[in-house]
């Protein structure tokens, strides 16, 4: 039996697959899932193409991270400047196959919601920050500690070279666990044209 992990690793693309899935487990209730996929079984089964394409993205142009071969829990980092998605980004990540398996109504409803949240993102470059971009525990493992082993490392390396870090969440309730962390509210946006509400929050170095 494989002994618990002391460090995450880095996600493996032999994991692509099942790593999706298991995004997909945890983000089955979250808001932004539901935004995109009102039907559960519709969500069920687009989910993984959507998250696939994600953590293609984070893989080829950050740092992607799980607990062990389990994949208990997944987390990717983008660096500072470089967490754009370009129309060559996205069509690298599979944007076009994503385009086919999730339809055109989901893709629009992805581009009104970064409409009204990217630009926010201006209020950070004095900041120069690392991006959190995913951070998911799958919900069997939750509650045992796997979301401290993939973000404490990250943070503690970001608090020696003296840098910043922020995120994004559509869940209300994941606010307390974030601040447990260091980060803290900068936003709090009711998304125009959705029921959702976005908490951005940053973490300044050696926040605790």
């Amino acid at each position: 039996m494989t002994s618990e992990p002391v460090s995450p690793m880095k996600l493996d693309k032999s994991l692509l697959k099942p790593a999706a899935q298991m995004l997909s487990r945890a983000f089955a209730d979250d808001p932004f899932s539901c935004y995109l996929f009102p039907d559960e079984v519709r969500r069920k089964n687009k989910l993984p193409h959507m998250h696939k394409n994600l953590l293609r993205f984070g893989m080829l142009y950050g740092e992607a991270h799980t607990t062990s071969d389990r994949l208990e829990g997944i987390a990717t980092w983008m660096p500072p400047g470089n967490f754009k998605i370009t129309l060559w980004r996205g069509i690298r990540c599979g944007g076009i196959s994503m385009l086919f398996s999730v339809g055109w109504g989901t893709l629009k409803k992805l581009s009104s919601y970064g409409r009204h949240v990217t630009p926010l993102h201006k209020h950070l470059d004095r900041y120069n920050p690392w991006y959190l971009s995913i951070l998911a525990v799958d919900p069997q493992y939750r509650d045992k500690g796997y979301a401290g082993m993939l973000v404490k490392p990250m943070l503690e390396r970001f608090d020696r070279a003296n840098e910043h870090c922020f995120l994004e969440t559509n869940k209300e309730k994941n606010v307390p666990m974030y601040e447990h962390f260091g980060f803290n509210v900068i936003e709090e946006i009711a998304v125009p044209d959705t029921n959702l509400t976005t908490w951005m929050m940053l973490r300044e170095p050696n926040a605790i």
